[in-house]
């Protein structure tokens, strides 16, 4: 698609870091609560259902991650891309179609997921192991409320309200989770990994219907009157290098958790690895901070033709990125032993594994925002075939190393396999967009 790039007076560079302070400030504030509420569910959660049901728990929702690919096909990215743009330009009747057109696909590919899952799980796992079975079947049945509660996010963040898109999902959806689960557990009753998700998917449930509201609320009046347009080729264009972007980098996130369960048969030592993961991931919160900002920005300035300020905003991201992110990672390293104990003694079964992810998230940080930038400025394709060389790169390396070395060589698998797409991607930006996202940016005058 061409648009035509429209003339605009330079900003100052001070002017850009207060916009995306201004920007960044709340989804800050927003994530730092999500994350330390996330933090508090999942240790509530690990010792509530214990080890083994915990395991069960956090396996099913890793497949349930890799399964919301094929609910939502890219479309969430496309909401996020194609919506700034359209409010950007004032083209209320294709923001209206857009926002139609995705919800009843999603909506439609969900439900066939679902059943498919129920299907599967039905025949390999009803008689072998009838719990993971059930947990199974309940997460096949929020899945479509999981992926429309996506869209719903997405689709706000595309109209700017990125702090109430955070607030959403998953801020309320796991204060309703604790509040349940906290609920059982303070009259006594004991749970197990099928009504965890149970609790999940009214926790979801909750949180769509809550979106669904702020969507209609956030959404511009003239989008809401006006005569809905779909550019359907245009949109699956975007959706489906998207939604293979997405399913590698989330094979790159979960299929070390999922392969541990699977060449191990040990679901318990995936539970554990998985907390090993979420705990290293907390050094990573800048980048996840700051990039939920960005993205709307990024694409607004990409499609109105201002590289200039673009290139500007990216570096002013790269530095708050990595000034969060350094003392995290070496807090982490210093601390990482005390905080997995929280979880449960047998946690601290995931400390070198973490070490290893935790140093794997640096080098991540220090790349900056390149995966976001790639996808605003529409370069889905490469970032495609970049990730999916990083996916197939980790199933092998997990493959090779799991059975010898078990969480510590998931750990190195996925570390090795993240490295590499940062400096793919760093590399192709570079190059193609006259773009350097990375730490070493800052050092140039």
């Amino acid at each position: 698609m061409e648009i035509a790039a429209e003339s605009h007076e330079p900003s100052r560079p001070q002017n850009l870091r207060k916009v995306l302070a201004r920007a960044a400030r709340g989804t800050f504030v927003v994530g730092v609560a999500a994350l330390g509420l996330q933090f508090v569910v999942h240790v509530f959660f690990a010792r509530f259902l214990g080890e083994v049901q915990y395991g069960i728990f956090m396996y099913v929702m890793s497949w349930l991650t890799l399964l919301l690919l094929l609910a939502k096909l890219g479309f969430d990215t496309t909401l996020v891309v194609y919506g700034a743009g359209y409010k950007a330009r004032t083209e209320w009747p294709a923001l209206r179609g857009l926002l139609r057109r995705t919800a009843l696909i999603a909506l439609t590919a969900a439900t066939l997921t679902s059943i498919a899952t129920a299907a599967i799980a039905y025949v390999l796992l009803s008689r072998r192991r009838p719990q993971l079975a059930d947990t199974f079947y309940v997460g096949a049945v929020i899945l479509p409320a999981f992926a429309l509660l996506g869209l719903r996010q997405s689709a706000l963040r595309g109209l700017g309200r990125v702090v109430l898109a955070q607030a959403l999902e998953p801020l309320m959806r796991l204060l309703i989770l604790l509040a349940l689960a906290g609920g059982l557990w303070l009259v006594g009753r004991s749970i197990a990994a099928p009504l965890a998700m149970a609790l999940n998917g009214l926790a979801i449930a909750a949180s769509l219907l809550a979106a669904h509201v702020a969507l209609g609320r956030a959404t511009p009046a003239p989008a809401r009157t006006a005569a809905a347009e779909y550019r359907s080729d245009v949109w699956w264009a975007m959706a489906l290098p998207s939604m293979l972007s997405a399913g590698m980098n989330v094979i790159l996130k979960q299929s070390d958790i999922i392969l541990i369960g699977v060449l191990t048969g040990d679901v318990t030592a995936a539970g554990i690895y998985a907390v090993a993961t979420r705990v290293s991931m907390l050094s990573s919160f800048g980048l996840t901070a700051v990039n939920a900002a960005l993205a709307p920005m990024i694409s607004s300035l990409h499609h109105t033709g201002q590289h200039d300020k673009m290139k500007r905003l990216v570096r002013t991201a790269t530095l708050g990125i990595f000034a969060i992110t350094l003392p995290l990672s070496a807090g982490l390293l210093l601390l990482g032993k005390y905080v997995l104990s929280i979880f449960g003694a047998s946690f601290q079964q995931g400390f070198s594994a973490m070490v290893v992810l935790v140093i794997a998230q640096l080098i991540n940080a220090s790349c900056g925002s390149v995966g976001q930038i790639m996808t605003m400025t529409e370069q889905q394709r490469p970032k495609a075939w970049i990730l999916g060389t990083g996916a197939a790169l980790n199933i092998l390396l997990n493959v090779l190393l799991i059975p010898a070395h078990g969480m510590l060589g998931a750990a190195i698998a996925t570390g090795v396999a993240t490295v590499f797409w940062n400096i793919a991607m760093s590399i192709y930006v570079i190059r193609s967009l006259d773009l350097n996202p990375t730490v070493f940016s800052l050092f140039r005058s």
